[in-house]
């Protein structure tokens, strides 16, 4: 069930890879920004939703790292003019290098999901 809403999230988001011509050039990158940062939620939702299930499929540690991970993508997002979408993409990378693999085979879809978006705004 995880992996169709993936999928449609996917097919989604790459419909929308330009922002709308008419927007300004500082719209446009915000529009990017909203783009990376919901699928960033997207990663975070479903950490925390498999740590919060019973048995936890994923450890607090991981959960925790994400979490960070995710926070200190938005800072990024909101505070640098430019250059901030290799910067989230080299921490996204950082992040999956990080985890374990069987925590990287459960949020893979959803890891990439993020880097797809990421590299279909560059």
């Amino acid at each position: 069930m995880a992996q169709w809403l993936v999928l449609c999230v996917l097919f989604t988001l790459s419909g929308c890879a330009s922002a709308p011509p008419q927007l300004s050039p500082e719209a446009q990158i915000k529009w990017q920004g909203t783009q990376v940062i919901k699928a960033l939620d997207t990663v975070r939702d479903m950490a925390i939703a498999a740590n919060e299930t019973v048995p936890p499929l994923l450890s607090t540690a991981t959960t925790r790292k994400i979490v960070v991970y995710h926070d200190s993508a938005l800072d990024i997002v909101h505070a640098a003019p430019s250059g901030w979408l290799r910067i989230v993409e080299v921490g996204l990378e950082e992040l999956l290098q990080d985890l374990p693999e069987r925590d990287k085979r459960l949020l893979g879809s959803y890891i990439g999901l993020a880097q797809g978006v990421i590299r279909g705004l560059q």
